[in-house]
């Protein structure tokens, strides 16, 4: 927002000096300037660089217009502003928005409707003739357009942002909800989902499942001597292993302490194996 509005001052100050119309060169100068300072205020004070953006466009509007009139088609920079206002709220949180859309929309609104009865325009300053006028006015709306193509486009992306946000954080609560804590095995809800799951297919297609129990010998006596902190992990260790020696398809689940379930497809004797295997790493590791 603030590097675009950079190059469109930039561009009208060329377009002035074309037309010969130099308050306007002016005052697209002071723009400048205004625009370079708010990008190295940015990275300081976001929601203050907004706020003072967004005057400067209310304010840049309204003289202009005072400048040139009607015709020449600066009344649309508001217009700008709030289509862009949706964007400029997601990305200074905190900003007061509102308080620059009120006074835009009711100077928008006195221009449009009492512009026969309003002197717009400034003593001293001479308005545009009727070419340049014109050229303007093509400017400004095409200002406009673009602006407003931008702004749903980024609009567009910012919902998208936040329906990623959304279905990141439902995975998260979800796997949350279905995973212990600690050993970042199944817990028993998950369980109890998996088994009826298990269960439903088996009696529909005749398929077979095995489930084991497993605990850790002595781990309340070791608790008790070494403490807590590590038994978790104990563990955590044991839990790494069996997760490297089960099959995919295969669950694991930490049924509550130290007891540790799994559920393994196929026959026993194509599950023994698995176990046998478990049994093996778990005393190779020296626990």
């Amino acid at each position: 927002f603030l590097f675009t509005a950079l190059l469109m001052h930039f561009g009208e100050i060329f377009v002035c000096l074309l037309l010969g119309y130099f308050p306007l060169v002016w005052q697209n100068i002071v723009s400048c300037l205004l625009y370079t300072f708010f990008l190295w205020l940015e990275k300081r004070q976001r929601v203050m660089t907004v706020a003072l953006a967004e005057f400067e466009v209310v304010l840049f509007a309204l003289v202009a217009t005072l400048l040139t009139g009607l015709d020449s088609g600066f009344y649309f920079y508001f217009i700008c502003l709030l289509v862009m206002s949706s964007y400029l709220s997601d990305a200074a949180p905190g900003c007061p928005i509102g308080v620059i859309q009120a006074p835009t929309v009711g100077i928008l609104t006195v221009l449009v409707c009492l512009r026969r009865y309003l002197p717009l325009q400034i003593p001293g300053f001479p308005p545009p003739d009727e070419p340049a006028l014109f050229i303007m006015f093509g400017m400004n709306m095409a200002i406009c357009v673009f602006t407003t193509i931008v702004s749903v486009y980024l609009a567009s992306q910012t919902l998208r942002r936040r329906n990623q946000e959304l279905e990141n954080a439902n995975q998260n609560l979800e796997y949350i909800a279905g995973h212990d804590p600690l050993t970042g095995l199944q817990n028993r809800l998950n369980f109890y989902d998996q088994l009826e799951d298990l269960c439903r297919t088996a009696d529909e297609d005749g398929s077979t499942f095995c489930v084991a129990m497993a605990d850790i010998d002595n781990f309340k006596q070791f608790n008790d001597q070494y403490g807590h902190g590590h038994g978790d992990l104990v563990l955590i260790s044991v839990a790494d292993c069996i997760r490297t020696c089960v099959r995919e398809t295969d669950g694991v689940c930490r049924w509550g302490g130290e007891e540790i379930l799994l559920i393994m497809h196929g026959s026993a004797d194509s599950c023994l194996p698995v176990v046998s295997r478990i049994r093996a790493e778990i005393n190779s590791m020296g626990l």
